[in-house]
């Protein structure tokens, strides 16, 4: 009990301290109004300093890892990581970016070497290059080389020649932004004074007890108040400029990244991220073996017209195959004859099934309810339309029988023997909804849309048990909770041409799939409510 009440008295404690801090500063610099001055250009150069180190920070990532994380990635994850420390400091800063980089990545070795460079470069380079200059005075910029090098081999006796491009990075980073703080400082103080407090607002902000290190990084200006008045209010207006980008972008990105803010307050958050990360061999099936091979569930609303020439193909289909395979046609509430025409072909092949389900509920709860009656290893659903024809299936099989748990035929991942038709307006519409998409919900899957997917059945059955979209939107509800869960997700490219009679309307199912979009994240992000 007496562990469990620590933490939240340093907490209490910090927090008092940084109040205090802040309410002496501000008194001190009121009181000194009148010496200080506020040049615009220094507050420009002082936006500058923080914008230049918030771009140099996400590109040392991106060197170090190079090729295999994008640019985007790179700057988002720094936004992360960032923006849950400065929500709770006392969060375990490195496990919780180590877990987290692995999950999204699958770069375990390199994550190894990039967590504790980062460690060397985030607190200690800003400690010896402050030494550095407090002991070199005049010759500062030769003792910092000095300080730097001592760095270097440090880190290459510790851990290996490739991290040295993070401490280096970050160095690069350090000097850029220090410059132009200091010059924006200098009608304030002195450049040997400014550079100081600008190594030892780094250290505060690394080592801070309080949420957005408010109070705390703002010690760094204490032993210049005296000689520089205005040290402490220029300090508090370039800590703002530091964090407010990183902090923001980090909330944006927080459900892209399956987080929610109550995620940050939960101690094995770490230990969390970590049972997520899908294991090299795969998850282990969790249900015993079906009565069928596949079960293909084809969800159907209004479908007299289309359903029977692709039931035809999907016969042809079967006729060549030794394995067991059910159809489920799922007949969604329709009201034209759809019912009786699956029922008339059911009569005349036994393979071919008719789930009825009143009233129509969507095409989501037609999947769903197609799902979770199938008795087959895999799990297949197929547009009624036969936009993406079955034979397709033949691609999926070999690399589901593999161990990957969710396969999404893609109209956009790059294969030379597939083909596309489509109008302009319906591909620019769909380009436009998958960059918001992969945005805000679903990062690195080309095509969430394509109606032709297939799952293990106990990937299957936890998938569609957890989700509740019943419209066009649950491929993303899937898709989003398939990323949370760990399941391995491959794209696989499919020959697709479009089909007449198709019943999206562009504009006002668009409009309702970019509000799904943020109903989907609400309702699912967050790990602290996995169990």
């Amino acid at each position: 009990m007496q562990k469990k009440k620590v933490a939240p008295l340093i907490y209490c404690l910090s927090i008092v301290t940084a109040i205090l801090i802040l309410l002496a500063g501000a008194i001190f610099s009121f009181r000194h109004l009148g010496e200080i001055s506020f040049p615009a250009y220094s507050l420009a150069l002082l936006l500058a300093s923080a914008i230049i180190g918030f771009i140099t920070r996400g590109l040392a990532r991106k060197k170090f890892f190079g090729s295999k994380i994008s640019l985007h990635q790179s700057f988002s994850f720094d936004f992360v990581v960032e923006s849950a420390c400065m929500i709770n400091p006392f969060m375990s800063r490195f496990g919780f970016e180590k877990e987290f980089t692995k999950r999204e990545t699958s770069l375990s070795s390199e994550v190894d070497l990039w967590t504790p460079a980062r460690f060397i470069s985030l607190f200690f380079l800003p400690m010896i290059a402050f030494l550095a200059i407090w002991l070199g005075k005049s010759y500062a910029p030769h003792a910092f080389a000095l300080g730097f090098v001592c760095l270097l081999l440090i880190t290459a006796y510790l851990l290996s020649s490739r991290a040295i491009i993070c401490p280096i990075s970050y160095l690069v980073s350090m000097i850029a932004e220090g410059t132009v703080f200091v010059l924006a400082l200098s009608p304030l103080m002195n450049h040997h004074d400014a550079a100081l407090m600008y190594c030892l607002f780094n250290i505060f902000l690394f080592v801070s007890l309080t949420p957005f290190a408010a109070g705390f990084a703002e010690i760094a200006a204490l032993p210049f108040m005296t000689a520089n008045p205005g040290a402490f209010l220029w300090l508090c207006i370039f800590h703002i400029f530091r964090i407010a980008p990183s902090t923001l972008a980090g909330i944006v990105y927080f459900a892209r990244y399956k987080f929610s803010l109550r995620d940050f307050f939960i101690p094995d958050l770490p230990e969390r991220l970590h049972a997520s990360i899908r294991p090299a061999a795969g998850w282990a099936p969790s249900a015993s073996p079906g009565e069928f091979r596949v079960s293909i569930v084809i969800p159907a609303y209004n479908e007299e017209k289309r359903i029977p020439g692709f039931l035809d193909d999907v016969r042809k289909y079967l006729d060549g195959k030794k394995e067991k395979i059910e159809v489920l046609v799922v007949d969604d509430g329709s009201k034209d004859g759809t019912a009786s025409v699956v029922e008339n072909i059911s009569s005349l092949d036994p393979r071919v099934r008719l789930v009825r389900q009143i009233p129509n509920q969507g095409k989501g709860a037609a999947v769903k309810r197609g799902v979770l009656e199938a008795k087959g290893d895999f799990v297949v659903f197929a547009d009624a339309d036969g936009a993406t024809p079955i034979v397709e299936l033949d691609k999926f099989l070999p690399v589901a029988e593999k161990g990957d748990d969710v396969l999404v035929g893609s109209r956009k991942a790059g294969a030379g023997s597939v083909e596309r038709q489509r109008d302009f307006i319906r591909s620019l519409m769909g380009f436009t909804f998958y960059k918001i998409v992969n945005f805000f919900a679903v990062p690195a899957i080309k095509d969430t849309q394509c109606g032709f997917k297939l799952f293990r059945r106990d990937v299957a059955k936890k998938l569609f048990g957890s989700c509740a979209e019943k419209g066009w939107a649950f491929d993303v509800e899937l898709l989003y909770l398939a990323q949370m869960r760990g399941f391995k997700i491959t794209e696989i490219p499919v020959n697709w041409h479009e089909v007449e009679g198709s019943k999206v309307n562009p504009l006002k199912d668009s409009i309702k799939m970019f509000i799904a979009i943020f109903r989907i994240r609400r309702r699912h992000s967050g790990f602290s409510n996995e169990t």
